[in-house]
């Protein structure tokens, strides 16, 4: 068996997904977030409710809001969850030589920073590494 080479990321594309439903006609990449959102929401209403017409200007509208708790985007309907989300994914190509030294030296600094931190007790390591990220 070949080892595959490294990776670095090409680009982003945002995911859009509905939890725990394996046939969503929403289920998609895009390749920005403003579009994903936009078609994500487009896509409930239309699974939902059907499809709108807009001849019809009495027709119904919904309250839609966007919230992102985590690392993703978490799509709402009237305050109730949809389990609708979109997130973002990176795309990966093969590393080029200066990409591997590069990632290289990012590992030997976390290797370095980390070697640091056993004298510590958990405590303090956690708080070590919270101040840093912050």
């Amino acid at each position: 068996m070949t080892t595959p080479g490294r990776l670095a990321p090409d680009h982003t594309v945002w995911s859009v997904w509905m939890e725990d439903s394996d046939s969503w006609d929403g289920v998609a990449l895009y390749a920005d977030e403003q579009t994903a959102l936009a078609h994500a929401a487009a896509d409930w209403i239309g699974s939902e409710y059907g499809q709108p017409d807009p001849d019809d200007p009495e027709q119904i509208t919904h309250t839609l809001t966007w919230t992102k708790p985590y690392s993703r985007w978490e799509l709402a309907d009237e305050g109730r969850d949809t389990g609708i989300r979109v997130a973002e994914a990176n795309v990966y190509r093969p590393a080029t030589p200066d990409e591997i030294a590069t990632q290289d030296a990012e590992r030997a600094q976390r290797e370095a920073e980390y070697a640091a931190l056993p004298r510590m007790s958990m405590a303090e390591a956690l708080e070590a590494l919270a101040g840093r990220n912050a």
